[in-house]
């Protein structure tokens, strides 16, 4: 899956909306483990060992230095040229009140500045997490819907013309089912079907 999802984008520049299945286990094996609460792990990439955390479905966050607080990070867009997905800090970007604000600058060697402290995600780092379309955006949701919903119609019309199921022998007579259910599909209005490929 991981392989097909890579290829998707950079062979094909298909977004991937294909919904992550949770299989982290080790971290709900332990005694302390509270299902409310989002599993998240250290990014640990040789760059960020530091307060910037991520879940299964690719939220990143950032940790309080000082009240050890979490938040999500402010999403930013994705940046097509690097193929990082770019996070800013929250405090900066909604005006929260944050008390290590400056610690967690000066922690890596940034200055402290209005902008906030910014993280860039390469996809290479998990495909199977992180997407061109994060999972927890408006966008990623509608577009999956939007797919839903076709598979919901094209198995629809696959039922009601009996492709998979069938007693027909002959390439004559498959090809008059198919043109049967051509004419059902024009009677469904276009407009309202086509919308659903243009969604992005």
């Amino acid at each position: 899956m991981r392989e097909l999802k890579a290829s998707l984008y950079d062979e094909y520049e298909i977004r991937p909306l294909i919904d992550y299945k949770m299989m982290w286990r080790q971290e709900k094996q332990d005694q302390h483990y509270d299902p409310k609460v989002p599993i998240t792990r250290l990014f640990n990439d040789g760059v960020r060992t530091d307060n910037i955390v991520y879940d299964e479905r690719g939220q990143v966050y950032c940790v309080c230095p000082e009240t050890q607080q979490q938040r999500e990070m402010a999403f930013c867009g994705f940046e097509k040229d690097r193929k990082t997905l770019k996070y800013r800090c929250p405090a900066a970007v909604y005006g929260l009140d944050c008390k290590g604000y400056q610690e967690c600058h000066q922690q890596h060697g940034g200055q402290v500045s209005d902008y906030g402290r910014v993280v860039r995600v390469k996809l290479d780092k998990n495909r199977r997490i992180f997407t061109p379309t994060p999972r927890h955006t408006v966008t990623w949701q509608k577009g999956y819907n939007q797919r839903t919903s076709l598979e919901r119609i094209f198995s629809r019309f696959d039922q009601g013309c009996r492709f998979k199921r069938h007693y027909i022998r002959g390439k004559m007579k498959m090809q008059t089912r198919v043109r049967d259910c051509e004419s059902i599909a024009k009677l469904v209005d276009y407009e309202y079907l086509s919308h659903w490929f243009n969604w992005y």
